[in-house]
């Protein structure tokens, strides 16, 4: 699996006839300190910048309602906070397979020392997904198809399509649907 190294935390003996080496002889090494950590839990932070990595179709004017309680927040705590809720607004338009949060300190020439960078990571949905599935009940019996897809024109509109074939009925559905810009339940 893998190598362990580990150390005695009791000094080897540095006396004795066969080592011919003396305590006092050895020069003890320096241990470098590590960098000082800061904890910026109570401390106010300014949220600088907010990145979103990975859109291909989306309109990122569309993301703006969903993310901008983000730069409101006054310290890392608030900033956690307000992140999961803009991510799972994110989540929620249904264009998106995966979002991924990354908070992290500001950097460049405009940082502030307490400027935070958010980043976004997401990940979005295939142009076209596609479903079937069988019923049968009451001596009738039929087959199911779908498709849908998903953020047609980059402002998570949907399009979807089903057709159903039974042994007594046929039928077919086609419809849009076109959220409101800051109020996605709203269709």
């Amino acid at each position: 699996m893998g190598t362990v190294h580990a150390r005695s935390l009791d000094p080897l003996p540095m006396h004795g006839p066969e080592l011919g080496v003396q305590a006092d002889d050895i020069e003890a090494p320096e241990i470098e300190q590590e960098p000082k950590q800061e904890v910026l839990e109570n401390k106010d932070v300014v949220v600088q910048r907010v990145h979103i990595d990975g859109l291909g179709r989306t309109k990122e004017d569309l993301l703006s309602y969903e993310i901008a309680e983000v730069f409101r927040a006054n310290n890392l705590i608030d900033v956690m906070r307000r992140s999961h809720e803009a991510r799972q607004k994110l989540l929620r338009l249904g264009v998106f397979r995966k979002v991924e949060v990354v908070i992290d300190t500001s950097q460049g020439e405009d940082a502030l020392p307490n400027g935070l960078d958010v980043t976004f990571v997401v990940t979005e949905l295939r142009r076209l997904t596609g479903s079937y599935n069988t019923m049968v009940g009451n001596n009738e019996g039929s087959m199911v198809l779908g498709l849908k897809l998903p953020n047609v024109f980059g402002r998570a509109e949907k399009l979807t399509f089903q057709f159903s074939y039974g042994t007594k009925e046929t039928s077919y559905g086609l419809s849009f649907f076109k959220p409101q810009p800051g109020h996605f339940e709203r269709k």
